[in-house]
């Protein structure tokens, strides 16, 4: 261990953060645009198109978070070789991940294959579950892309270069939008394909997108100094040993990120057996969780940065101290936002519906929705903290435990036995969400306790 030193400065640690955060929470709320944008755009085409995007998507998503999961050590090994000035394995570690990433997307394809005998069991219409299958398949056969993008993201965030990334994805939405006038409604003599043409279109998108990063990368002024060009000498496969750490890192992210997206699956699940308008009101505030949880995002990964450049620099104190800062701005911010939300929640379904019936039924739960985005968003930066200090397996323990142990079960009791309707699940989230940011929180005091003292 190095010698302990003195922490950095809050107030470096929070221009830092808010330096590295602001472009990760553009370019996600740009990604998230995007997919509201294909919504609001094949919603005009027709309602049945809507409905096969929407649950082809719902397929796809699963796989996409826990994909991305399972890449995240590009991010947190780059930033550990970045903060210990071992810059050539930082272009190491993004080239290795690359053929990584495309060998996970190709099985991403193949599972795929499995989206409409999933939808004839859980009971869809036959024309419905065979219109989505198709656009799943399509979806997945972007994939090996999708990541390949989402590893170059990660090696620019790690070497706190995320400008780039942000202004790649405020070009892809406006190529996105022309892409979706052209394929879904079949306009300058292009064929009218509904909601396989934004699916086209969303392919088209992201492969624009990898070809500029990638030419970015490839180009940068300092490739030199990064390794960019310069392989492993070892080889891609013969160190596949020396980078165990990372896949297993990876391996414990993109469980625990598929953990939570199926818990959050099932909760929509336990809305519909509630009703149209139940289910309604339901997505109306997942929707708001979804995106303030950008923000969480943002701060997320450059917490983690911060954290592993930090112990990179074995400044141990700095980089314990970071994960206090991160959640702290995250939150301060957050609660704008959510001050809004619970003092004026009407605002906000109004954006959503004028309908009476689902006013009444998603105005409170809007209004309990506001308390369950910082904690949301505070387990998340926790959890991603954990992990710029290697930690793996507890934090997807700790959203087992949470989301599919505590979270289902009491959606299921608050809305089935005890009648709370959909507000049951907001309250489901909420309890989930409060056991989630304690246990990591705890987890955190006693693991960079550990190693402070080790390295006093």
């Amino acid at each position: 261990m190095g010698e302990l030193r003195a922490a950095t400065p809050l107030h470096e640690q929070m221009l830092e953060l808010v330096r590295l955060a602001a472009p990760v929470v553009i370019a996600r709320a740009s990604i998230m645009s995007m997919v509201v944008v294909d919504t609001i755009m094949v919603g005009r085409y027709g309602a049945a198109a809507l409905a096969e995007l929407a649950l082809a998507s719902a397929f796809f998503v699963v796989l996409h978070i826990s994909a991305a999961g399972l890449l995240i050590g590009t991010l947190i090994f780059t930033a550990n070789a970045h903060g210990a000035r071992l810059y050539a394995q930082c272009g190491q570690v993004w080239r290795r991940s690359i053929p990584y990433g495309v060998l996970i997307g190709i099985a991403g394809f193949g599972l795929c294959l499995l989206a409409e005998p999933l939808f004839r069991l859980t009971r869809q219409a036959p024309e419905l579950a065979a219109g989505s299958a198709s656009l799943a398949l399509m979806l997945g056969a972007g994939m090996p892309v999708l990541l390949c993008y989402i590893v170059s993201t990660n090696f620019l965030e790690g070497i706190k270069r995320p400008v780039p990334a942000m202004i790649i994805m405020l070009f892809a939405n406006i190529v996105n939008v022309a892409a979706n006038w052209l394929f879904i409604f079949g306009n300058l003599g292009m064929p009218e394909l509904g909601a396989m043409g934004a699916v086209a279109a969303t392919n088209l998108v992201r492969l624009v997108a990898l070809c500029l990063i990638l030419g970015y990368i490839w180009h940068m002024r300092d490739w030199r100094l990064f390794g960019v060009r310069t392989a492993d000498p070892k080889g891609w496969s013969a160190s596949w040993r020396d980078w165990a750490d990372q896949r297993r890192l990876g391996f414990a992210h993109g469980l625990s990120a598929a953990i939570e997206a199926s818990a959050f699956s099932a909760m929509t699940l336990l809305a519909g057996l509630l009703g149209t308008m139940a289910i309604a009101a339901y997505t109306i505030s997942l929707n708001l969780i979804g995106m303030n949880f950008m923000i969480a995002l943002g701060f997320a990964s450059a917490t983690t940065v911060c954290i592993g450049n930090a112990r990179g620099a074995e400044d141990y104190r700095t980089a314990r101290q970071i994960g206090w800062t991160g959640l702290g701005l995250c939150a301060a911010i957050q609660a704008v936002i959510v001050l809004a939300m619970a003092v004026k929640p009407e605002l906000f379904a109004g954006l959503y519906t004028t309908e009476e019936e689902l006013l009444t039924l998603a105005i409170p739960l809007i209004a309990l929705t506001a308390w369950v985005i910082i904690l949301d968003g505070g387990q998340g930066i926790m959890a991603t903290a954990l992990r710029g200090w290697n930690d793996s397996w507890v934090p997807t323990l700790t959203h087992l435990c949470a989301y599919a142990v505590v979270m289902i079960p009491c959606g299921w009791w608050l809305t089935q036995r005890a009648g709370h309707g959909p507000l049951g699940l907001i309250e489901a989230i909420l309890i989930a969400s409060v056991i989630s940011l304690g246990l990591l929180s705890l987890r955190y005091i006693w693991l960079t306790g550990r190693h402070v003292r080790a390295a006093a």
